[in-house]
């Protein structure tokens, strides 16, 4: 999966997955002084694993949160303390 950890699952798993390979791209990898295993991130590995799962059509966009809604310095902006929602259908409303 694009988490790694493997601690989402269920619907809200599958929409957090599907984020990650669509518009919120998190390049982590683990480091050998994490409890998680070591693992290099590549957005290669992130793109075969988003359209083995959810289909060709799904192409991880690094920078889609720059292009599609301008976020790209916002810290520099004066902005301190942003928070994300989509109600109901923000990934984490539980339901």
């Amino acid at each position: 999966t694009s988490d790694w950890t493997g601690a989402g699952g269920g619907n809200d798993g599958m929409m957090w997955d599907f984020q990650l390979c669509t518009t919120l791209i998190v390049p982590i990898g683990f480091s050998k002084e994490s409890m998680f295993p070591t693992r290099k991130w590549t957005l290669q590995h992130l793109t075969e694993y988003c359209q083995l799962r959810y289909g060709k059509e799904v192409v991880p966009r690094p920078l889609a949160l720059v292009q599609d809604l301008g976020i790209d310095d916002l810290v520099g902006q004066g902005a301190s303390k942003i928070l994300f929602t989509n109600g109901m259908r923000d990934l984490w409303s539980g339901g």
